[in-house]
C-alpha cells in the first residue's frame, strides 16, 4: 500500500523548492488559505490513480496519479511569470526521483494547459503524471 502522506510531503516540499525564486504563498489541499492581494501564488492538488502490486526486483506497491499545480499571477502582471514558474516546475521534477521514508516518487511527464483570467489573477494550470513506489 502506498503511503500517500509521504507522497504529499514530497510534492509539497519539492513544489515549494522549485517555485522558491518566484513565490512564497502556497495553497495546499485541506489547509485554509487566503490568497495574497497582488502577488503570485500556487495551489496544489494530488489526484491518486489506480494502485497495483508490481514485481520489480521484489514485490512492492505502485500507484499512479496526477499532481495539479495551479499557478496564479496578479492580472496586472505579465502571464510570462506564470510560464516561467511552469518551466521551473518542469525542470525541477522531470528526470529526478524523490524519496520520503520508504516511498519513491517519479514524475513521468508534465503538461501546461491554456492560461485564463480567473478573477483578479491570471491562472495557468500545470499538471504532472507521477508514479509512486512503496519499497
Amino acid at each position: 500500500m502506498i503511503n500517500l502522506g509521504n507522497v504529499r510531503k514530497i510534492i509539497w516540499r519539492e513544489v515549494q523548492s522549485a517555485l522558491d525564486p518566484f513565490i512564497t504563498d502556497f495553497a495546499f489541499e485541506n489547509i485554509e488559505f487566503t490568497p495574497p492581494n497582488s502577488t503570485a501564488w500556487a495551489r496544489t492538488q494530488i489526484i491518486p490513480g489506480s494502485s497495483t502490486l508490481e514485481a520489480i526486483s521484489r514485490n512492492c506497491a505502485r500507484q499512479d496519479g496526477t499532481i495539479i499545480v495551479d499557478l496564479f499571477c496578479a492580472d496586472n502582471t505579465s502571464p510570462t511569470t506564470c510560464h516561467n514558474m511552469a518551466d521551473a516546475l518542469q525542470d525541477h521534477f522531470i528526470g529526478t526521483d524523490y524519496i520520503e521514508g520508504t516511498t519513491l516518487l517519479r514524475v513521468t511527464n508534465s503538461r501546461v494547459s491554456a492560461g485564463f483570467l480567473d478573477g483578479a489573477y491570471w491562472r495557468l494550470p500545470f499538471d504532472m503524471a507521477f508514479t509512486a513506489y512503496e519499497r
